[in-house]
Order: structure tokens, then sequence, then C-alpha cells
């Protein structure tokens, strides 16, 4: 599974950008001096005008999460990227092999770029996608099953299975639309 980092800053995202746009200014302005000096001009300090980059940075869209209570069969490799058979015959053994006392009460987060699925009561991420890698997804034969293929290496795919009470419909449109967003 590939993981994704996360940093916590404790400033505003929109001071560190402005921090960083005025260490960039002052390196450009003191490169411009290397330059002239460098070619044999003379460089009055009295002269050179700072530009005053007083940039307004957008403060950052708050994403509209989905969050789908369903409960997690767990995750298989496959052979394949894609197809219904692919997702069925995981979804059927799955489905054959585990009884639901052991199913993983989980959270699937729905979000317009990530699909990130957490542990319901430790908050504990399972796993996080980009939506734009996932290959493949689809409601299994009991319309309360629900699955996805993503990648996990290159050529390499992982099938996540989850159930969902009354059925998968919601959670499969969730992520649809998510998909069509980030094309």
């Amino acid at each position: 599974m590939l993981k994704c980092h996360v940093f916590r800053c404790e400033a505003p995202a929109k001071d560190i950008a402005t921090s960083l746009h005025e260490v960039c200014s002052q390196i450009m302005v003191e490169r411009r001096s290397a330059r002239a000096l460098a070619n044999g001009l003379s460089v009055d300090a009295s002269r050179m005008v700072e530009i005053p980059f007083q940039v307004e940075f957008p403060a950052p869209k708050s994403e509209v999460v989905q969050k789908f209570p369903v409960c997690y069969l767990g995750c298989v490799p496959v052979a394949k990227p894609v197809g219904m058979d692919v997702i069925n015959a995981a979804l059927e053994a799955a489905l054959a092999t585990g009884s639901k006392e052991h199913w993983t009460p989980i959270v699937v987060n729905v979000a317009p770029a990530t699909l990130t699925i957490t542990h319901e009561q430790t908050e504990a991420v399972l796993c996080e996608c980009r939506v734009r890698f996932l290959s493949f997804m689809g409601v299994g034969r009991d319309v309360r099953s629900f699955a996805f293929i993503m990648a996990s290496a290159p050529g390499a795919f992982r099938c996540h299975m989850v159930w969902c009470e009354p059925n998968a419909a919601g959670l499969s449109e969730a992520l649809q639309a998510a998909c069509m967003v980030s094309c």
C-alpha cells in the first residue's frame, strides 16, 4: 500500500506561503547583485529597489467530504486492474470466508480528490488513495457489497471491499462523482 505523508503546521498556510515568497524574493535580489558584480557592473545599493511583494494568497477551500459508515471486508491482491469479474470474484471469496462478526466497522471518506478509509473507533487510516489512481469500482452481485481496485505498486493491484447498509448506491455515486471531478 502506498503511504502519503501529511505535514501539520502551527502557522496558517497563507503565512507560510507569504514567508516563502519573501525569502525567494530576497534570494532573487541577491542573485541579481551577484550577477551584476560578476559582469563587472557597479552596484549602487541606493539604486537597488526592492519590489514589494505583498501578495494575497487565497485561503484553501475546504473540500466537501462525504462520509459513509460501512464494514470493511478486506483487501486482496488481484491480477487485473479492471473488470466486474475481478470485483465479483474478490467479493464472493471475502463473503464466503468471513462472517459479519469479523468485519471491521469503518468510515469511507470521499473527497473530490481523495478516498480515505478510517477505522470507525480509532480513526486510524487503513487506506488512502488519490481518486484519479482508482482503476475500477463497482457494486457486487449483492447491492450491499462494493469494491474498488487501486494500484499498490507498478503492475500490482489491490481490491478493497466493503459492505454497505442498506445498499452501496450512495457510496458508488459519490465515488463516481469524485472521479468525474478529478478527470
